[in-house]
């Protein structure tokens, strides 16, 4: 699936690959890279070590289970092992509730997030944990809010900026900036041929007055 993915945005012109999810990274960035030599790929990993390098001493790293039990993963926690107490947690089905697949009302769809939450981290954290959370999953940094309401005490981590400057860096790197466009357009290619994807899209990205929008399915 993955590389039929990148079939089509090399297609399109694409300059730079960005695996913009850490389960898709762990199950096929070594066989992209393999694959397409042609381009470079960027993929993501949980930003364990940035938790670590801001001095936290104990992390709760929360992801798919795919990427809590992936190679590079078990990499970084056995890296740091002996820097911070790290517990490596396995989320099934919170990215659903995050998409809301069951199609709640805004309020329910917080309340089973909520729920889902403390069921899973009532024995590692209570209301005053002053640790951290590494947000292991794209998903996963809409549920900043409900975390901060819980524990309100810790501190939370995502390689989301971490990734875009790491793209920023390679494009001005190797000359591939495009300095002449300022605003640009994003365009998504949808494998729902509905409007729900597009609803969920601008509810979730389409955050920038300067930047077009269009989805194709």
């Amino acid at each position: 699936r993955a590389a039929y993915i990148v079939d089509l945005l090399l297609e399109k012109g694409a300059k730079m690959i960005v695996i913009a999810c850490n389960t898709a990274t762990s199950a096929a960035v070594k066989y992209l890279r393999g694959k397409y030599t042609e381009i470079d790929i960027l993929g993501m990993e949980p930003a364990v070590q940035l938790a670590v390098n801001c001095g936290e001493k104990r992390i709760i790293l929360l992801s798919t289970p795919i990427t809590a039990h992936a190679e590079n993963t078990i990499r970084l926690i056995e890296d740091n092992r002996e820097k911070a107490d790290i517990k490596n947690i396995a989320c099934p089905g919170l990215m659903d509730l995050v998409e809301n697949e069951a199609g709640l009302t805004e309020e329910e769809n917080q309340r089973q997030i909520a729920e889902y939450l403390k069921k899973n981290l009532d024995a590692l954290a209570d209301k005053n944990y002053d640790g951290s959370f590494v947000l292991g999953c794209t998903h996963y940094v809409f549920l900043r809010d409900i975390l901060h309401d819980i524990y309100p005490e810790a501190k939370l981590y995502d390689g989301n900026l971490g990734t875009a400057r790491n793209l920023a860096a390679h494009l001005t790197r190797e000359n591939l900036l495009n300095r002449e466009n300022e605003k640009g357009e994003v365009e998504f290619f949808s494998s729902a041929d509905n409007e729900l994807f597009k609803e969920k899209a601008l509810k979730f990205l389409a955050k920038t007055e300067n930047i077009k929008y269009k989805v194709t399915y």
